[in-house]
């Protein structure tokens, strides 16, 4: 041992500054370090994989072919009912993603090429690139989403509406959480709320480009206050999503209004 190893050690007083330095130090850089994700939020982006496959991609059920949007809303069905016995995204590959629970057949891929894998291959290429992602930081992934909107005010303490606002749209944006529902109350938390258009841009401006965001509804949402939710017109959709496109968003407008884009394009197919 050095002599002047020996001297800190047989000082108390000195050893003791050199510990509550060496803890100064430590607590430092500790934030620096990059954090590993979660096996929660590992599942959260694998299920958010799917909403960012090519254009045209399918997903198939007992023989039935669904869109990238019932996908999502299967999984996360499925995983809801599973979620107390699924630990790892390995677990939710497995018992979850991979194949139906009444039938015990694969869930299959289908790309816009007419190539497909089963659902496991493709969960698994996922969570290879996730795992793969060690020093990345919590912080800097592009976490998915829920965009909401309503337009009558929410009576609360908390709220100090004008009458004149009554009219104003009104939206709140918070962190998707795979197979839970959000609560009302997150929904419309003074925190999370956005009243009018320029508030909104600049909350999307804010966000990481790639994001992803949802636009949800009534049937998403945990609470009786639920029903207030509701989309605005279509041309005011339209200017949101577009909005979002320059910022390098990608905002899924609500289903009500690709239903209805949906039904319009029947109808003047029908009429062609």
């Amino acid at each position: 041992m050095n002599s002047r190893l020996q001297f800190w050690l047989s000082t108390g007083k000195e050893c003791k500054a050199w510990l509550a330095l060496w803890l100064a130090l430590l607590c430092l850089f500790a934030p620096l370090q990059a954090h590993a994700m979660s096996e929660e939020q590992k599942i959260t982006l694998l299920i958010q994989s799917v909403k960012e496959a090519p254009e045209g991609t399918r997903f198939i059920r007992n023989g039935s072919v669904y869109s990238v949007d019932d996908a999502v809303a299967h999984l996360n069905m499925k995983y809801s009912k599973a979620k107390s016995r699924i630990k790892t995204a390995e677990d939710f590959i497995k018992y979850v993603a991979s194949t139906s629970s009444m039938s015990g057949e694969a869930y299959l891929v289908r790309y816009p090429d007419g190539n497909s894998v089963t659902a496991a291959t493709f969960f698994t290429e996922k969570l290879r690139g996730l795992n793969e992602q060690k020093g990345v930081k919590i912080d800097q992934i592009k976490w998915p989403y829920e965009l909401y909107s309503w337009q009558q005010p929410v009576v609360d303490p908390d709220y100090s509406a004008k009458p004149s606002d009554s009219g104003t749209w009104s939206f709140s944006i918070v962190v998707m959480k795979s197979g839970a529902m959000t609560r009302v109350e997150e929904v419309f938390d003074i925190k999370n709320r956005l009243t009018g258009i320029q508030a909104l841009q600049e909350k999307l401006a804010s966000l990481p480009k790639g994001t992803h965001i949802h636009w949800l509804g009534t049937s998403e949402v945990k609470g009786k206050e639920s029903e207030m939710l509701t989309s605005p017109p279509p041309g005011l959709i339209e200017m949101i999503v577009a909005f979002g496109y320059a910022h390098d968003l990608k905002i899924d407008p609500p289903w009500e209004y690709k239903q209805q884009i949906k039904k319009n394009n029947s109808s003047g197919n029908k009429q062609n």
